[in-house]
Parts: C-alpha cells; structure tokens; sequence
C-alpha cells in the first residue's frame, strides 16, 4: 500500500510544532501529501482551543466570519512552521477534533493519521478520554500517536507485537511495511505466550498469519513467556530498544492489553515511543 495521505491534526500548542516536523521528515520519506486538519467549535474564537462543549448555533454570518478566521490562523502557523517545499494542504471544520479528523481521513482516503498525545483540551494523558484515543478507536485509517515530548524523528528500528488471536492480519501491515521499506528500518517481531501456550508453540504457527506481508521485508523474532502482556512486552523493550511500537487494532484483544495503564506509561511516557495502531 503507498500512502499517499497523511492527515496531521493542528491544535496551535507546541505538541503540535513538534508533530508537524515529524510529520514532515516522514512524509518526505514515504513521498505522502500533509493534509493538516485544524476542528472549532462553532462559537469558539481563533485564538481559544477547542473543548468538549456543547456547540453553539450562532447566526449563519458569523459561522462565515469565524470560519475565516480559524482558517486564517491555521494558514498562518503553517507558514511559519513548514518548509517551502512540503507538499500539503490545510483543512479547518467544525467539530470536535476526533469528529472532524476522522471524517476528513474518510473522505480524503487516507492511508495515516499522525496525531500528537497532547489532546485540545490540553489534557497530558495519553489514551485516557482524550481526544487523541478517541481518534485511534475511531479512524478509518491506521493512527501514529507520537508522544508529546518526542521532538527528534528517528526511526531506525520498528517492533510489531503480534497478535495471534486474529485471524485478519495481513490485512493491516501493509502501512508498517510501506514505513519499514521507505526508512530502510529494521523490523523485530515480539510475540507473548502465557505459560499455557508454551508447549504447543512453534514458531512457524506464529509467523504464518503474517507471511503475505512481511514475507519480503527483513525482520527478527522474538519470544517471551509471560502471564502479563505488559511484563512480556517490557521485557522486549528493555532487551530491544526501538524508535516505532507497532500494534494491530482489535476491540477486544491485544490491542485493549496493550492500553492499560502499566502498559502505556512504559510506551509512551517512559520511552518515549511512537506507536502505530494499524487498522
């Protein structure tokens, strides 16, 4: 899969300066067009940041007004944060950030969605009610969250941990494969067993589901015994420093493990690691 999309969500607070030049180290490598969204509410001013509120209904002339305004102010911070030679295009819209960013992502056809963990309200947890979560169970795409005090793009060396219990892999690498080709990045697979699982496991069982797509991309395997799935991948962390945390969407599977609190501090604060959900 080329992605030829990438949506960049702008809430004007130095989270986002920093995603934006992730954004565009990225989209220069994988040769994607910046879509930046900015969402408002429709009685909010430019220069207030965007709530949860409930919306306003003001006169037609004045949604005009400040749509304007906030497209204006949108303009105005890319210029002063892009590079003259990035290939992007900026979108402003009312609603909630996660509304209007999914929406935007569906109609646009985007392949990625890069969002910065420092939610509009200006909230500093990562995955807990905040808008950035609510974008990655909402997208129609796959989401990179970066964590907001990532400030260099690196990405070296990408972890995918594997999630055995779907049979619908292959279906979502392709975007971990387009990154992991276009930066020339080293792929390690990490896969948790409970001690249950430990005498029937064979390697080849684990890596069929996702030999379509990684087939002709070069990558380790790793293996660890662990009852906790944050232990398990805490240990593979520690062992296999890494740039990009890779982990499949599931409603009720790795992916809600993977969001527990223990978890996420180690991914997120503590390491500081991107991480792709893919979808």
């Amino acid at each position: 899969m080329k992605i030829r999309s990438l949506i960049v969500p702008i809430d004007f607070t130095d989270t986002a300066i920093n995603t934006v030049d992730y954004a565009v180290k990225l989209a220069e490598i994988i040769e994607s067009k910046i879509i930046f969204v900015s969402s408002h509410m429709a009685n909010s001013a430019p220069n207030a940041g965007a709530t949860m509120s409930t919306m306003m209904h003001p006169a037609p002339e004045n949604v005009v007004s400040l749509e304007k305004l906030h497209k204006e102010k949108l303009d105005d911070f890319l210029k002063s944060t892009l590079p003259l030679s990035v290939n992007h295009k900026a979108i402003t819209r009312i609603g909630t950030q996660a509304e209007v960013v999914c929406t935007i992502a569906e109609e646009e056809k985007a392949e990625l969605i890069l969002v910065g963990s420092e939610s509009t309200t200006g909230m500093e947890a990562f995955f807990v009610g905040s808008e950035s979560e609510k974008i990655t169970r909402k997208a129609p795409c796959s989401v990179l969250a970066l964590p907001k005090d990532s400030k260099h793009f690196k990405m070296d060396t990408i972890g995918l941990a594997l999630d055995t219990d779907n049979d619908e892999n292959n279906g979502n690498l392709s975007v971990l494969k387009e990154i992991v080709v276009s930066t020339k990045a080293k792929l390690r697979l990490v896969h948790i067993l409970s001690d249950k699982e430990e005498i029937a496991f064979k390697t080849e069982d684990v890596l069929k589901q996702y030999k379509t797509e990684l087939n002709s991309v070069e990558h380790s395997f790793h293996v660890f015994f662990e009852n906790d799935t944050e232990e398990g991948i805490s240990k593979f962390l520690d062992k296999n420093p890494i740039d990009l945390m890779a982990i499949l969407y599931r409603e009720h599977g790795l992916f809600e493990r993977l969001l527990q609190p223990g978890l996420r501090k180690k991914l997120i604060f503590e390491n500081q690691i991107p991480l792709l959900v893919l979808r």
